[in-house]
C-alpha cells in the first residue's frame, strides 16, 4: 500500500509573525538569564557589597562589629560615627588573608570569596597617621617584634583598654624590615627612635574656673580629625585638647619621643638605657628636634607631611592627661591605690634615660653612665611609665627637666620673649604655645595665666606656692625673668618636686639650666 504523501504547506506572513514574536522573547528570555547567571556566578565568587547589619546575606554572615578592637554585642549595624578598619574572614573555620574588605560610598565590599564566608568587621575611633618607614612594634617573648598594623592576631599592634599604647620605630633600614613579616624581631641594633602614639581625643573639664582639685581620673573619648571639635570651657564641658590643633592643621594624633631625646645635636637618637642630650640653650634642641624631619637617615617625610619639633607645653599636658585616664597607668589594676598609681621617678643622676626607681619620689641615685638598676623593661621599669606597663612613654618623672615650647608674651604683651634662649626672632606660632605676661611665679595670678589642656592650672592642689601642682609637683610658672617652660623635674631633686605635673622656669640659657633637655614629636599635617 502506497503512503500518502503530505503536501508541504506554506505558512501566510500572517501565521508566521505570532511565531516569530514568541521566538524573539524566548532568545531574549534565555540571554538574559544567561547573562544574570554569569553576573551572578562573579558576584558570588568574588565580591559583594554587605548589607550594613549583623547577620546572613547571601553567602557572607556578619559574625560581629569590632570597634578599638573590642566586640560590640549590642550593636548590629554598622557605626556611622567611625572609620572602618578592616575584616577578618572565615570559610570553614579557618581564617582567609585573602578575603578583603573596603569601604566604599559608604557600603563594605568584600572580595575574593570562594564559599560560604563569616566575617568579623572591625571599625576604630581614632586614627594613627604612619610612614611607611615607621615600623610598628609590639612587645613579644622579651623583646620587640614587627607588629600587624591591622591591630589582630597574636602580633597585634595596641589595646588603649589594656593599657598597651601603639609604638613605632625609625629604624637604619627601613625597607627591610617594611617588607619583614609580622613578628619578626627589630633588633635594638637598628633602632633609631622610639615613638608612642597619642590618639586625639577630646576630655571632659573638672576645673577650668581657676578652682583646685585632687588628683583623679579625667574623662577621655577618643575622636579622628574629621569629627566635630568639642569647644567647651566650663566645668562639666567637653573640649577637644588642644594638643590635636597644630597651627591651622587638625591632628588624628601626635608620635611622642618614648624616651627623652638621646645621641647627639647632629645626630639624634630616641633610645633607652643612653645619656640624655643635655647642656643645650633653647633654640638648640629645637634645632636638633627637627632632624628627625629633615635627616635622610632616618628615611621618613619623602611627601613633606610630616613635621618633628621639640615637645610643646601643650603636648606634653596630652600625654600627662592621658596617663591620668582610664588608659594610663592611674587606671592600671597592676598598681595599688596611692604613690603606686603614679608614674614612677627615673632617679639616675647621670641622665639616663628609661631608668626607675621604684617610686615617685625615688632619691636620685649615681648608677653610672650608660646603667640602670632597674631598666625599662623590667618589672619596676615599667613602673615609670605612663600606662605601667613597656607601651608607655618614660622619662617625664625625673631624669633631666625637658625644656618645652611654652613661651611668655615680652611686657608690652607682644608674643614670644626671646630672653637668653638663643632663638633671634620668634618660630613660626604653630611651634611654641603662647602664655600672658605676667611678674609673678608661684600664686593664684601667675597660675591663672595657664591655658587649658597644658596641665599647669587644671591639676592644681592648690592656689599658692611652688608645690602646688598634683602630687605636689613643682608648680613655678613663667614670669619676668624666665619666659620659658620646663617640665618634669631633675632626678636629683628631693621629695615630691618632681613628675608627671611637675613645671618650672626658665631664661632658656645653657648657663641657667645645663641639665636640660628635650623631647621629640611627630605630626602629620
Amino acid at each position: 500500500m502506497k503512503l500518502k504523501q503530505f503536501k508541504k504547506e506554506k505558512l501566510t506572513k500572517k501565521q508566521r509573525l505570532p511565531i516569530i514574536i514568541v521566538g524573539c522573547f524566548c532568545l531574549i528570555f534565555l540571554l538574559i538569564a544567561i547573562y544574570q547567571s554569569f553576573a551572578a556566578y562573579n558576584i558570588k565568587h568574588s565580591e559583594r557589597i554587605v548589607d550594613a547589619k549583623v547577620g546572613s546575606m547571601y553567602d557572607i554572615r556578619i559574625l560581629a562589629i569590632y570597634i578599638d578592637n573590642k566586640s560590640q554585642p549590642n550593636m548590629t549595624e554598622f557605626p556611622a560615627d567611625k572609620t572602618f578598619s578592616h575584616v577578618e574572614c572565615f570559610v570553614n573555620g579557618e581564617y582567609r588573608e585573602d578575603i578583603i574588605g573596603t569601604w566604599e560610598n559608604d557600603a563594605l565590599r568584600i572580595r575574593g570569596f570562594t564559599a560560604k564566608t563569616d566575617c568579623n568587621v572591625y571599625f576604630v575611633s581614632f586614627i594613627i597617621d604612619l610612614d611607611t618607614n615607621m615600623i610598628p612594634i609590639m612587645w613579644h617573648n622579651n623583646g620587640w617584634v614587627k607588629a600587624n598594623v591591622n591591630n589582630t592576631g597574636t602580633h597585634s599592634w595596641y589595646d588603649y583598654d589594656n593599657f598597651r599604647w601603639a609604638n613605632a620605630v625609625l629604624v637604619s633600614n627601613p625597607s627591610v624590615h617594611r617588607n619583614n613579616a609580622v613578628g619578626t624581631p627589630v633588633p635594638e641594633a637598628d633602632i633609631l627612635a622610639y615613638f608612642v602614639y597619642i590618639p586625639r581625643y577630646r576630655y571632659q573639664l573638672w576645673n577650668a574656673e581657676n578652682g583646685t582639685s585632687q588628683p583623679q581620673m579625667i574623662n577621655v573619648e577618643f575622636q579622628r580629625k574629621t569629627d566635630t571639635k568639642s569647644t567647651g570651657s566650663t566645668n562639666g564641658t567637653w573640649l577637644t585638647h588642644p594638643a590635636f590643633t597644630f597651627g591651622t592643621a587638625e591632628l588624628n594624633g601626635i608620635w611622642v619621643g618614648k624616651f627623652t631625646t638621646t645621641g647627639t645635636g647632629a645626630n639624634p637618637r630616641i633610645k633607652p638605657t643612653q645619656n640624655i642630650l643635655i647642656n643645650q640653650n633653647v633654640s638648640t634642641p629645637f634645632a636638633t628636634a627637627k632632624r628627625f624631619e629633615t635627616n635622610p637617615e632616618f628615611g621618613i617625610n619623602t611627601n613633606n607631611s610630616i613635621n618633628s619639633h621639640m615637645m610643646k607645653n601643650m603636648e606634653w599636658g596630652a600625654a600627662a592627661y592621658l596617663s591620668m585616664s582610664k588608659y594610663g597607668k592611674w587606671n592600671n589594676s597592676a598598681y595599688t591605690a596611692g604613690d603606686a598609681r603614679q608614674v614612677w621617678k627615673n632617679n639616675n643622676t647621670n641622665y639616663v634615660t628609661g631608668c626607675s626607681g621604684g617610686s615617685p619620689t625615688a632619691e636620685g641615685t649615681d648608677q653610672g653612665a650608660n646603667n640602670c638598676t632597674n631598666i625599662y623593661s623590667s618589672a619596676i621599669g615599667i613602673g615609670a611609665s605612663t600606662t605601667g606597663t613597656i607601651y608607655g612613654i618614660y622619662d617625664m618623672n625625673g631624669g633631666t627637666i625637658e625644656a618645652v615650647m611654652g613661651v611668655m608674651d615680652n611686657s608690652n604683651n607682644t608674643p614670644f620673649q626671646i630672653s637668653q634662649s638663643g632663638f633671634t626672632s620668634a618660630p613660626n606660632q604653630k611651634y611654641w604655645d603662647r602664655y600672658a605676661y605676667g611678674t609673678t611665679f608661684n600664686n593664684a595670678a601667675a597660675f591663672a595665666r595657664g591655658r587649658l589642656g597644658d596641665a599647669t592650672r587644671e591639676t592644681l592642689s592648690g592656689t599658692g606656692g611652688s608645690l602646688s601642682s598634683w602630687f605636689g609637683n613643682a608648680s613655678d610658672f613663667t614670669d619676668l625673668e624666665r619666659s620659658f617652660f620646663f617640665r618634669g623635674g631633675v632626678a636629683r631633686w628631693a621629695g615630691t618636686t618632681t613628675g608627671l605635673f611637675a613645671y618650672s622656669r626658665t631664661m632658656g640659657a645653657i648657663l641657667v639650666s645645663n641639665d636640660m633637655g628635650l623631647r621629640s614629636v611627630l605630626v602629620f599635617e
